[in-house]
């Protein structure tokens, strides 16, 4: 028995010495990292047999090996440098006796020349002089390209400092162009960009900051007095600069934000305009109302004393503005005190008031100086097709051309703000770019339109710890829902 346990042994121990003997193939590494300037770098082989190498018959790199003892070899790899922004990578498959091994090769992309910094100066639309200061402490000189002198003098260069001549901008885009400012030796020693506007206030810098539309309910009944004009806006300078309210247009979307389940129109969704169909104007003649910077205006529908027929209406006769129109047919009364908005675009379509449930949605924008409604409603007409959606369905022979449909693109925009209830909640009026979310009064029992949860309350945009006015374009953020009205004294 021992003599068998011997020889077993014996058998054991020659085939562990033949698993020994068996190829194998090992690679140190797994890949090699290059910069955009190249080099050489290396990895190990080691092997038992022979083997060989296959690569991806790329041009940029090449291999050197330095066979070592046995079957063992160094392999170098050398990369040239790249001269373009894009990454390179290669692989090598290193192969022996049914083995393989691969290695990726990597060359990360040169990376592009930072661009240099070029100040940038807006200046008003307006005619005037003005003096730009330049942060150099040497003389230079400079020029005016070609393309500029149409709208623009070089008054004076002086050490630091540029004066300039702008003619009035009265088109619809902002007039761009660029100074090359060289020493005496004509070495450049930076480049300025200066925009003239086309507009007397940027976007963002008068925002709304609070809309009250659902009115308050009249005791001892259901009704509130928002059909009596007990409705206004706020709008707040949110810049650090004087501005002017004058001909700035205030305009009403065309359509809702709500599918009511009885029917509703589809329209395509828009990306660089909105759709609406009335624009009311703030008077004067550029300089006539102005708005300090942080300052609020209170814009009624109705200039009246609401409290007079409702102990808890509010007291709006003393509004900066009022949207009163001497066309109404008597229908409204005028507030004699206060300044009338200009009714500059009304359609068959267009409210008299505010929505009461807050299903329209409103911007601030800005009408280029030479535009006319007459203009605006020939060049600006949405041609398109409504869909009428009944119970979730297009219905048969529901198509229809769309009528008093205006559009007014984003860039004309100051701010937009959606307004819409959860409930039934459809395709925001106003596009992303201008509002991602929308503000909203919901009411405790959505599905009842004579719901008296809704009224007295308002819409108000958030402050800042720093006094702005929050301004992300989303009024979900933006936004106090269910908010107790400015107006409020009770």
């Amino acid at each position: 028995m021992k003599q068998k346990l011997l020889v077993l042994l014996s058998i054991l121990l020659i085939y562990s010495c033949k698993e020994v003997n068996l190829s194998h193939l090992n690679v140190d590494k797994d890949k090699l990292i290059f910069e955009s300037e190249g080099g050489t770098s290396s990895f190990l082989i080691t092997s038992n047999t022979s083997w060989n190498i296959k690569n991806d018959n790329q041009s940029w790199y090449h291999l050197n090996i330095i066979k070592e003892k046995d079957y063992n070899a160094k392999v170098e790899v050398i990369v040239n440098a790249v001269n373009d922004t894009i990454a390179r990578a290669g692989r090598l498959s290193i192969v022996s006796d049914g083995k393989l091994c691969n290695l990726a090769i990597i060359q990360n992309r040169k990376e592009p020349p930072p661009k240099p910094y070029i100040p940038v100066f807006l200046v008003s639309k307006e005619e005037h002089s003005q003096t730009i200061q330049i942060d150099i402490d040497e003389e230079f000189t400079t020029s005016l390209p070609e393309s500029a002198k149409e709208y623009v003098d070089l008054i004076e260069v002086k050490k630091a400092s540029i004066t300039l001549k702008f003619k009035a901008n009265k088109g619809k885009k902002y007039r761009t162009f660029r100074l090359a400012l060289n020493d005496k030796n004509n070495k450049l020693l930076q480049t300025i960009e200066l925009r003239q506007s086309w507009r007397s206030v940027e976007q963002g810098e008068i925002l709304i900051e609070e809309i009250f539309f659902t009115g308050n309910i009249i005791p001892n009944g259901k009704r509130s007095d928002s059909s009596d004009g007990d409705q206004y806006f706020i709008f707040r300078n949110n810049s650090d600069r004087d501005l002017y309210l004058d001909k700035l247009g205030v305009a009403i979307s065309k359509y809702d934000s709500q599918a009511d389940p009885y029917g509703y129109y589809a329209i395509p969704p828009l990306k660089d305009s909105i759709c609406i169909n009335t624009i009311y104007q703030f008077p004067g003649s550029g300089r006539e109302y102005p708005i300090k910077a942080g300052e609020s205006k209170l814009v009624a529908i109705e200039a009246q004393n609401f409290k007079e027929g409702n102990a808890k209406g509010f007291d709006l006769s003393n509004a900066d503005f009022e949207f009163f129109d001497p066309e109404n047919d008597g229908a409204e009364k005028d507030n004699p005190r206060v300044k009338n908005m200009l009714t500059w675009l009304f359609t068959d379509d267009s409210p008299r008031y505010l929505h009461d449930r807050g299903y329209k949605s409103y911007a601030v924008v800005t009408l280029p100086d030479d535009l006319t409604p007459e203009n605006y409603i020939n060049d600006n007409r949405w041609d398109i097709n409504e869909v009428f959606i009944y119970f979730g369905k297009p219905y048969p022979n529901g198509v229809f051309p769309a009528s008093n449909a205006f559009l007014i693109p984003n860039e004309w925009i100051i701010d937009g703000v959606n307004c819409a209830v959860f409930f039934d909640l459809s395709t925001l009026a106003f596009n992303p770019k201008i509002d991602a979310g929308y503000a909203s009064v919901d009411e405790e029992n959505p599905g009842d339109s004579y719901s008296q949860e809704r009224y007295g309350k308002a819409v108000k945009r958030k402050s800042l710890p720093n006094g702005k006015l929050q301004d992300t374009n989303n009024s979900l953020n933006d936004f106090e829902h269910n908010a107790i009205p400015s107006k409020r004294d009770y």
